[in-house]
């Protein structure tokens, strides 16, 4: 992603098609749902459609013969794989007139979720599409700056301000360093974001209701997938718990979670009957990457780079129509299935003052335990903010004022 510069473009697109995201419905939207492949593990080689999209030829001259090993830990009807890496890999084929092709495989057949990055060093496939940095703090420290709790996020803001943050050329740690330097070149891999999902939700199981504050405590389970968001959850007063996202179905059916923090993706998971009420609290955003090994990388010709990044930036932007879809859908057939939908200012204001709080201290205490690792943590999180910011989207007035002025904790 070193090489794209065309922010100003992705904004423009996306000034064109928010109205229509806006006003997508579960009708709207039926049509894409419709378009989703069947579920399975492994997608035949250059299966998927290009959805009608007019695709521009390239100069194949020096585009060499080749069929990528694409590999993705999410299912095939992922939103990731649905709206936007199937629609680039099959615009890459057909723009190099088949020079390109790709077999894709799936569910982590090939690869399993977070072991991507040891994959691609060990050249097991050509591309990930489901690099997973909030699965691995250890490699990826700054990453979780996008879990940072909102007071205004949804998908659209989400994918310009994440685009913005990677394409940054803000000197994070005095020595070079910026986000994409430290976060993926310096792993070795060049990536590309994925379209990152709206603002998180807190989910609870049927019998659990947020209606006071008390309703915060100890006994209140939730996973969390994020340093921050486990701030948060603490911040709280409940208890944040690290779990696969492969075991979350069975600890909430057997009632060893209260609830989780995730984004609107539970039609798909098949938590639906299992949830009671969902409180919209813009905790943040979480996305995967599509990645490849900078060997991999340097391998391909300047011609094979232009291609694969114009099949990506041809993508990215309408890809965010998936998730205003998926958000749509899950909230209506929740409500439908009996649950409820809650937003923050419909909450009693005790609670909302107390989210409130949660959501700024996070931010503290996240910038405190990176600046304890050694990790620029400030830096980074004045510089997602001024991303959301200037994307629309909106943080506390104390972040948003006062935060050059916070002096870490370490």
């Amino acid at each position: 992603m070193r090489h794209m510069k065309k922010y100003f473009s992705v904004l423009l697109m996306t000034a064109l098609i928010t109205g229509v995201l806006a006003g997508c419905s579960s009708g709207a939207g039926g049509g894409a749902a419709s378009s989703q492949p069947a579920a399975g593990t492994q997608e035949q080689a250059g299966s998927a459609a290009t959805q009608g999209t007019e695709v521009e030829a390239v100069d194949t001259a020096n585009i060499p013969a080749m069929n990528l090993t694409v590999s993705s830990g999410w299912g095939i009807g992922h939103c990731f794989n649905v709206y936007l890496c199937e629609p680039m890999f099959a615009e890459l084929k057909e723009m190099t007139g088949g020079n390109v092709d790709y077999t894709m495989f799936t569910d982590g057949e090939l690869i399993a979720l977070t072991a991507e990055l040891d994959a691609l060093r060990q050249n097991q496939a050509d591309v990930v599409t489901s690099l997973s940095p909030f699965y691995d703090t250890a490699r990826f420290p700054l990453s979780a700056v996008t879990g940072l709790p909102t007071t205004k996020i949804n998908e659209v803001i989400a994918g310009n301000a994440v685009y913005a943050l990677m394409n940054s050329d803000v000197d994070l740690d005095g020595n070079g360093g910026t986000f994409y330097k430290l976060e993926f070149q310096d792993n070795g891999v060049e990536a590309w974001p994925c379209n990152p999902t709206p603002g998180y939700y807190i989910c609870l199981t049927k019998g659990n209701e947020i209606t006071s504050v008390a309703d915060f405590n100890a006994g209140l389970r939730l996973r969390t997938a994020s340093s921050a968001a486990e701030e948060y959850v603490k911040l709280l007063g409940a208890t944040p718990v690290s779990l696969p996202g492969s075991e979350c179905y069975d600890a909430l059916s057997r009632g060893a979670l209260e609830g989780i923090i995730m984004p609107t993706d539970w039609v798909n998971l098949g938590y639906t009957e299992m949830l009671g009420q969902v409180i919209d609290t813009g905790v943040g955003t979480n996305l995967s990457y599509i990645a490849v090994s900078t060997d991999t990388w340097n391998s391909w010709t300047p011609e094979m780079q232009a291609a694969f990044e114009k099949a990506y930036e041809d993508n990215y932007v309408p890809s965010f129509e998936g998730q205003t879809f998926y958000r749509e859908r899950d909230e209506q057939e929740l409500l439908d299935a009996g649950g409820l939908v809650t937003r923050i200012d419909e909450l009693p204001e005790d609670v909302q003052e107390l989210i409130a709080n949660a959501t700024t201290q996070t931010w503290y205490r996240w910038i405190d335990t990176m600046e304890a690792m050694g990790e620029p943590g400030k830096a980074c999180a004045i510089l997602w903010r001024d991303c959301l910011l200037e994307a629309g989207g909106d943080v506390p007035e104390e972040i948003k004022t006062s935060l050059e002025d916070y002096e870490p904790n370490t």
